[in-house]
């Protein structure tokens, strides 16, 4: 999508210019932009992030066969399967297998494969049960996947925040996030609106929280677990319910944290290759001895450029594929699409 103009009167923001750029950056810190000034305005021209920054990716785009130009809209969409660059294509995957499959119940395992929540609040805004995108004025509804694909390419929808509409659409979910190196936490998830505080001050943003006690039934069928041990994961996954598996890469390295300031702060998650497939083995066989395979209705993964080191791409892609594919997850059709060499 081209760039948007927008106007923020500087009577909403801090007298100091310094203090006032940090909170326009950090609003949209998902997207490029170019400040002009006024005397009563900020005037923003802002345009969604390729995340092409943290390091030379030419050849490993080239080995993907993806288009440099292409990179924010990239993404191979299967029935039962998406396969992106920018993790904020994954929700529009989820969207059209939903409308395809009216089967879908009302009950959701989420298994996230992250070293991010990406449970930050999207620029969607919420009147009277109904969705509208706060870029653009469009409506925007879970069951109607272009108007996802057009959130999504407005800016409405980011990598930060490409969790939270599913959590807000389905009625019940449980959410399993498997992240390296935490302490485990168990959580309900209270499915809220958050005021927005820059661009459309009073309007209410879809939002979620992590919350210790329930205020409700529907709160109480609505759980978040962290763990960085996959048997508490599976132990605690209920019986019969539909599985989304959701792979972030930047769960095996991540290296540059989508920051330019990397070599400054020392990664917490950097692995090599090797100790990254062990990790993938890990991950196949316990999906493979829980019996998780055909329960596993959807599969989503994101390679995340400036999270995920390049260098990582097609080898680590390739060789988490051939194993998913060999415990009966059904990725044959990415496989396929990638053209990976997946003889691992």
């Amino acid at each position: 999508m081209k760039s948007k103009i927008i106007e923020i009167d500087k009577n909403f923001l801090p007298v100091d210019e310094k203090v006032s750029m940090d909170i326009i950056f950090d609003y949209f810190s998902d997207q490029e932009i170019e400040i002009e000034e006024t005397n009563a305005h900020y005037r923003l021209r802002i345009t969604r992030s390729d995340f092409l920054y943290c390091e030379n990716m030419e050849n490993s785009l080239k080995g993907l066969g993806i288009n440099k130009k292409k990179v924010k809209d990239f993404r191979i969409v299967e029935q039962n399967s998406i396969f992106c660059l920018l993790e904020s294509w994954i929700p529009y995957g989820w969207s059209k297998f939903i409308a395809e499959n009216s089967k879908l119940t009302d009950n959701l395992t989420i298994i996230h494969l992250d070293d991010h929540a990406d449970l930050m609040s999207p620029r969607i805004s919420v009147n009277n049960g109904k969705w509208k995108d706060m870029l653009t004025g469009d409506e925007v509804s879970f069951s109607e996947p272009e108007s996802i694909k057009k959130a999504i390419q407005s800016g409405a929808i980011t990598i930060g925040s490409m969790m939270t509409p599913l959590i807000h659409y389905i009625k019940n979910v449980n959410l399993f996030h498997f992240k390296q190196n935490v302490d485990s936490i168990s959580r309900y998830i209270e499915k809220t609106t958050e005021l927005d505080s820059l661009f459309c001050l009073g309007k209410k943003r879809l939002a979620v929280k992590l919350v210790t006690r329930p205020k409700n039934l529907r709160e109480r069928n609505n759980t978040y677990l962290r763990t960085s041990r996959l048997s508490e994961l599976i132990e605690n996954i209920k019986p019969n319910t539909d599985i989304f598996l959701h792979i972030d890469m930047d769960f095996f390295n991540n290296r540059f944290n989508g920051s330019t300031d990397w070599r400054i702060f020392a990664a917490k998650n950097n692995l090599n290759m090797d100790k990254q497939k062990e990790i993938m083995d890990d991950l196949c066989r316990q999906i493979f001895e829980a019996g998780l395979g055909s329960r596993i209705k959807h599969v989503s993964i994101g390679i995340s450029p400036s999270f995920y080191p390049c260098e990582y791409w097609k080898e680590g892609v390739s060789y988490l594929l051939c194993r998913l594919h060999s415990v009966g997850v059904k990725v044959g059709e990415l496989m396929k699409k990638l053209k990976l060499n997946t003889d691992s």
